[in-house]
């Protein structure tokens, strides 16, 4: 079970997307929705990488290996345990710092003011709303990024050694 079941437990019953007759609590919901699923695809990706480092076959696969990916495999069997965990490590702060950049990018939209709306899905007894999640009048999505990733990531903690060699560089940089 992920961090994000218990979320998605919280918000969704049989009938959908649990909301409020506040516009901001709404907001929050569907923001918090929008992290949770940016992270799960970025957990998703981190472990479909270490799979292929550590020479594991991919369940969802539905191809078999490129002869590419093969020589991949051959190249990281011949890593040692520190060289290895060193690319481990290197995944997640590649892959969660993409992450961080796309919220960054999108809240300093070049030339445009960026809003996100979302839309729920009607159904007969049931209208669609739609609220803003994020804009000039929201939080930037990036502040949002540290909390995102403690409450929704499986794969990257907010104390790990990753971040927080790169906060360490940031401050050195600086």
């Amino acid at each position: 079970m992920s961090k994000r079941d218990a979320f998605y437990e919280e918000i969704f019953d049989d009938d959908g997307i649990q909301l409020s007759d506040d516009a901001e609590v709404n907001a929050i919901i569907g923001r918090r929705l929008l992290g949770a699923c940016l992270v799960a695809k970025m957990d998703i990706a981190i472990d479909q990488a270490i799979a292929t480092l550590d020479c594991r076959l991919d369940p969802t696969a539905y191809l078999k290996p490129t002869s590419h990916e093969e020589s991949l495999k051959v190249i990281f069997a011949s890593l040692n345990d520190a060289q290895k965990s060193a690319v481990r490590e290197l995944i997640r702060d590649t892959t969660s710092g993409m992450l961080f950049a796309i919220c960054s990018k999108l809240d300093q939209f070049p030339g445009l003011s960026l809003s996100i709306c979302v839309e729920t899905i009607p159904s007969d007894d049931r209208p669609p709303r739609s609220f803003v999640i994020a804009s000039d009048s929201h939080d930037e999505l990036h502040s949002s990024y540290f909390d995102w990733i403690a409450d929704f990531s499986d794969e990257i903690a907010i104390d790990d050694k990753p971040i927080e060699a790169r906060q360490r560089i940031d401050k050195a940089e600086g």
